[in-house]
């Protein structure tokens, strides 16, 4: 391929292998954080890589325990593994090892099967959870999530503080670990986070030199095509990047160069934007059998963590949720969270399941833990008044209905609205909090109906009523005679009367019988 052009500048490859160069390191032009937004390119593209995703899906609880562990793809002796923890590496296990050499080295070796639709669902989750830090993202199959994170740089204090969040919140609030890259351009990010070491490059002419350092097996080319090129003598991408550009596209394929020349910057790179699902359910698969409630919220909060990400995508609130706990005896015991005013915040819907998980006994050991966004709609939002604190009154006023509903059960904390209807006893029905009940009748009544009318004695000499002594009659009589129409007839004389200690009540006397009943109290 002599006589051509090379594919980058530099001296022409030789026909021995090129010697390794040191272990890359992180590529900063000085600190970009404290330097002028203007002189960065228009988009920089952060690669979030999880490395051991086929791992942590399989049983994110796991960690990197003393028992090697090992996620395997295919069945019986064609089993190969794909993701393994840290005991299986001491062990000598590596990926792509079958099971069979796997049980060679290590008898005890726990094996789980690799289940590709759940860590392409796992991906989503994690890309709905991203959108916290930046609305253009695309998931790089199979296992990374790709960022433009040009314009957060200012909104997070810059690229170092950036990614600390980034990867505080993958570790703390959902179990996963990451490999962050940052580049110029998508294909070289993609091809940096697949790296041993992690690579910030900022700029378009530090491409070549940050890339260069990368092994081969970093771009995921065919076998074939990567054993060919090892033939020649290349090595790493740096040896790529010397030999000659029609030499090397009529071996290897003009998609082969055009991958070169997009992550260079040489032509476009575009990348499909990532859309947010329209329905939401997750699970965590426990390591053990778990009774104890502690480890349950452990898994919880980690689950809510991405429903949050998820409704922050949609731009939308949960307003009924259910938690399915997965038992020991094959049975599902579920916890359904019904909320008047839609909840965005993972910190709060964790606290009312928190206080419902405390009140329910779990029947079983528990295997596995489901939540499912049974309701979510979308969010209003809108521009109040910097100095009106109603609003504020008006979540924690909500807030507290919420706690008691869950502490005391949805239909202990209702509210109230009229009917229409005279009879006291019908004249009113429960419905949900917060709904707008209709202008209450013109005419005096106690704040407190009792249940059942009370029985009054009557008085020998006043033929009145008589409770704690005799009663004064102050107001009335009003006459109610109503409800014919389904059996439940009544004819009665309402009272405002006042007994010896001032209490004001609500009396009538049944104009069939000449019985006296207390209704009601007033305030």
């Amino acid at each position: 391929m002599s006589g051509e052009e090379p594919i980058a500048p530099g001296r022409q490859p030789s026909a021995t292998p090129s010697p390794t160069p040191p272990p890359a390191a992180v590529v900063s032009p000085g600190a970009p954080d404290r330097e002028s937004r203007a002189a960065l390119p228009e988009r920089l593209w952060l690669c979030v890589r999880f490395p051991h995703l086929a791992l942590e899906c399989a049983g994110r609880a796991q960690g990197d325990g003393d028992t090697p562990l090992v996620v395997v793809d295919g069945v019986g002796a064609q089993g190969v593994v794909v993701d393994l923890n840290g005991a299986a590496q001491r062990a000598g296990i590596h990926c792509g090892m079958g099971l069979n050499a796997a049980y060679a080295l290590s008898p005890w070796l726990l094996t789980r099967a690799f289940d590709a639709r759940r860590v392409e669902v796992t991906l989503e989750r994690l890309a709905a959870w991203a959108t916290r830090f930046t609305s253009v993202l695309s998931i790089s199959a199979p296992d990374a999530l790709l960022l433009e994170v040009r314009g957060s740089f200012r909104l997070f204090g810059g690229y170092r503080r950036l990614s600390a969040r980034i990867r505080q919140g993958l570790q703390e609030e959902l179990g996963y670990s990451a490999v962050l890259s940052l580049a110029p351009t998508p294909q070289a990010a993609v091809w940096l986070g697949r790296d041993r070491r992690e690579h910030a490059v900022f700029y378009e002419d530090k491409l070549t030199s940050a890339l260069g350092t990368l092994d081969l097996q970093c771009l995921r080319w065919p076998e074939k095509t990567v054993e060919r090129l090892q033939g020649m003598g290349v090595r790493r991408l740096a040896d790529c990047l010397r030999l000659p550009r029609g030499g090397f596209a009529r071996r290897f394929g003009k998609a082969r160069l055009q991958a070169l020349d997009r992550a260079l910057g040489r032509v476009p790179d575009p990348v499909t934007p990532w859309r947010a699902p329209l329905a939401f359910s997750t699970r965590f698969e426990l390591p053990a059998p778990m009774e104890a409630t502690a480890l349950l919220e452990i898994a919880l909060e980690r689950l809510l963590g991405e429903l949050e990400g998820f409704l922050i995508a949609r731009q939308a609130a949960v307003r009924r949720l259910r938690v399915d706990l997965l038992l020991e005896n094959r049975n599902v015991q579920a916890l359904t969270l019904g909320l008047s005013t839609p909840v965005t915040d993972r910190h709060y819907l964790m606290d009312l399941l928190r206080e419902r998980l405390d009140q329910q006994r779990v029947e079983a050991p528990v295997l596995e833990l489901e939540l499912h966004a049974l309701e979510v709609c979308t969010q209003q939002t809108g521009n109040g008044d910097l100095f009106d604190r109603a609003p504020r009154v008006e979540e924690d006023a909500q807030r507290l209905l919420e706690r008691l509903r869950t502490r005391l059960g949805e239909r202990r904390v209702h509210g109230l609205a009229q009917v229409a209807d005279h009879r006291p006893e019908a004249a009113w029905h429960s419905v949900e909090p917060g709904t707008r009940a209709t202008a209450p009748l013109a005419r005096q009544r106690p704040l407190w109906i009792l249940r059942e009318s009370e029985p009054l004695t009557v008085d020998r000499r006043t033929q009145g009523p008589r409770r704690h002594g005799v009663l004064t009659l102050t107001q009335g009589p009003e006459r109610i005679e109503s409800g014919w129409w389904d059996g439940a007839d009544v004819r009665r004389d309402y009272f405002v009367a006042r007994d010896a200690q001032g209490e004001q009540l609500w009396v009538y006397r049944d104009c069939r019988s000449g019985e006296w009943f207390l209704q009601g109290i007033f305030a």
